[in-house]
């Protein structure tokens, strides 16, 4: 918290850390009921769900599958690359829903998370689809009783050391859930994703999630001005938006 907006031609974009209604979650998921993150948000009290857990029910369309998350160290990645097509006009196939703090993400077993280190969910594929399953699993972390600190520790890089270590959850906003995704751009190194959240008010935004392979896992790259989220104008996810949600 404490990191200053950012502004971006004009549509609002801020830092989700500094906002109120967001404070963190989308990775913090924080967007203010206005503009915050959508990311960035949540309740302390909530519970501090990990994948592995039942899964949740799974979005119509997208066969079940169950992940199984071993505990381990990142550097015991050994996901399959898979196939290499960026999903910018459809979501990916065989992903199942699971609760992640007071989220819900896609998760595969051959896409992501597949270990869980220091009780964070890490390794995910080197494709398009594992870097857009690493940006939503950084929102949902972001909504846990783990502390920001660690969390940006584990899934970024260029972690500033204002990042505290409170608990990332904070009060408020629990009801803000994964609504769909933009692809900006894709090499196997960096990866550009717009991941979009919907509110409780009905409300959408979207948190820029650039992304970097770091050699064995999908990094979140924390920016200079700190994280960047910007309202969403509509009721509903459209084009070139992909809508990805399990309500």
């Amino acid at each position: 918290m404490g990191q200053s907006d950012s502004l971006d031609d004009g549509h609002g974009h801020g830092s989700p850390w500094s906002s109120t209604s967001f404070q963190i979650a989308t990775l913090f998921l924080i967007i203010l009921a206005v503009v915050g993150i959508a990311i960035a948000i949540f309740h302390h009290g909530s519970h501090h769900a990990r994948a592995g857990n039942p899964p949740a029910t799974s979005h119509a369309g997208s066969p079940p599958a169950t992940t199984t998350v071993r505990t381990g160290a990142a550097g015991l990645c050994s996901l399959p690359a898979g196939d290499q097509q960026v999903p910018s006009a459809s979501y990916p196939e065989g992903t199942s829903w699971q609760p992640v703090g007071t989220m819900v993400i896609p998760q595969s077993s051959t896409l992501g998370p597949q270990h869980l280190e220091k009780g964070v969910n890490v390794c995910f594929a080197h494709s398009p689809s594992g870097a857009l399953l690493a940006a939503m699993n950084l929102m949902g972390e972001g909504t846990t009783e783990t502390s920001e600190r660690q969390v940006f520790d584990t899934l970024a890089i260029d972690v500033p050391a204002a990042v505290t270590t409170e608990p990332a959850v904070q009060d408020g906003d629990s009801a803000i859930q994964i609504a769909g995704y933009k692809y900006d751009s894709y090499s196997p190194t960096d990866a550009v994703i717009d991941v979009v959240l919907r509110h409780q008010q009905g409300g959408l935004s979207v948190f820029h999630a650039p992304m970097r392979w770091t050699g064995n896992d999908w990094k979140y790259v924390f920016p200079p001005e700190g994280p960047i989220s910007s309202t969403l104008n509509g009721a509903q996810v459209e084009p070139p938006y992909v809508a990805w949600s399990q309500f």
